[in-house]
C-alpha cells in the first residue's frame, strides 16, 4: 500500500510512504482470521499500529524503539504521520547472550537475571551492567544514527522531540 504524505512538494517531488509485506504472510494471517469466523476488513502495518497506540500528541516528532527478542524496530512518527521505519538486528536475545557470556552462565539463567534485575544501578549487579555495555552502546549508536538520518532528510529539518522505548 502507499499514501502521499502531507507537506509541501520539494523540488517538484512528493513524499510517499510505501508499505509492503510478502503475500504469503498476509494470506496466512487472513486465513487464520477467516477460520476464526471473522471477516478481515483491513490490516494495519505493525509500525503504524505501534505508533498510533503509543503517541497521543500529534504536535511532536517521536522516535519509538520497539525492542523485541530478535530485532529492534525504529519508528519515527511525526505530527501524527508515520515518516520512517527501519529495523536493527540487536534486541532482547543479544542482551541475554551478552549477560550469559559476561557472567559465564547459561542462556536461561541469563534471561531470568535480565528480566528480574534489568539494568540495575546496585553495585551487586556491576558485572551484569558491564556485560551489557557493548550491546547497549551499539543500540544507542543506532538510535543516534536514526535520529540524524531523519533530521537530515526531513523537508523542514524537523527534530525528534521524544524517544519512547517499547517492547518486551
Amino acid at each position: 500500500d502507499w499514501v502521499i504524505l502531507e507537506g509541501p512538494l520539494v523540488d517538484g517531488k512528493m513524499t510517499v510512504l510505501i508499505t509492503a509485506s510478502p503475500k504469503d504472510y498476509i494470506d496466512a494471517l487472513t486465513d487464520v482470521l477467516k477460520q476464526a469466523g471473522l471477516k478481515p476488513f483491513a490490516l494495519e502495518v505493525e509500525s503504524q499500529a505501534t505508533a498510533r497506540s503509543l503517541v497521543a500528541r500529534e504536535d511532536e516528532t517521536v522516535l519509538i524503539a520497539d525492542i523485541d527478542t530478535a530485532r529492534t524496530s525504529f519508528i519515527i512518527y511525526e505530527h501524527g504521520t508515520l515518516k520512517f521505519t527501519s529495523s536493527f538486528p540487536v534486541a532482547g536475545n543479544a542482551f541475554t547472550e551478552s549477560i550469559a557470556r559476561g557472567l559465564d552462565i547459561n542462556f536461561d539463567d541469563a534471561e531470568k537475571l535480565k528480566r528480574e534485575v534489568g539494568i540495575a544501578d546496585a553495585p551487586k549487579y556491576a558485572s551484569e551492567r558491564k556485560a551489557l555495555a557493548a550491546v547497549l552502546n551499539n543500540l544507542v549508536e543506532e538510535i543516534k544514527t536514526t535520529i540524524r538520518f531523519h533530521e537530515e532528510h526531513s523537508s523542514d529539518n524537523v527534530k525528534v522531540t521524544r524517544l519512547l522505548l517499547a517492547g518486551g
